[in-house]
């Protein structure tokens, strides 16, 4: 977004940004909905993921599509898609089809959600040993700086 490399971005420049991003966005919609009739129903999701590699069942779908759908009409619309996905660093479909099936886990440090659906390809290239490999770091990491500040807090509130 910051065209003039000036190391910080104008409202021009993120104007700029955000519409050519909402033009890669509809890209994105128009490439899922199929029938072309301005949304997305359960049956494009469905096929969508398929193309990824990735099969979803329908319950899952549904939970998807409920997820985006501000209205409750289990189909997304343009406006939908837009308002979710607008912040996302990516317009690629596939990017945007995994951030929004990963984005339906929330792991806040107590609970181990993880979700299933490695596609082959990132089984093959090791893509999940990876990602285990980080959380350990990040979490051992983490626990091992939070833990001696915290009892240092409690022994000066104590002391004071």
């Amino acid at each position: 977004a910051d065209v003039n490399k000036s190391s910080d971005i104008s409202l021009a420049e993120f104007i700029h940004y955000v519409r050519e991003h909402e033009k890669n966005l509809r890209l994105g919609f128009s490439h899922i909905d199929k029938n072309k009739d301005g949304k997305i129903d359960l049956e494009e999701l469905i096929r969508a993921f398929k193309e990824l590699g990735v099969d979803v069942e329908i319950n899952e779908a549904k939970k998807l599509l409920q997820r985006m759908d501000q209205d409750g009409s289990l189909e997304i619309s343009f406006n939908e898609w837009r308002d979710f996905l607008l912040y996302a660093p990516s317009t690629d479909i596939h990017d945007l089809i995994r951030y929004w099936r990963h984005s339906m886990y929330l792991d806040i440090g107590e609970d181990m959600n993880v979700p299933d659906d490695f596609t082959q390809s990132e089984m093959i290239s090791g893509m999940w040993w990876r990602h285990l490999v980080a959380g350990g770091v990040a979490g051992a990491v983490s626990r091992t700086c939070t833990a001696p500040l915290d009892r240092l807090k409690v022994f000066m509130q104590v002391q004071w």
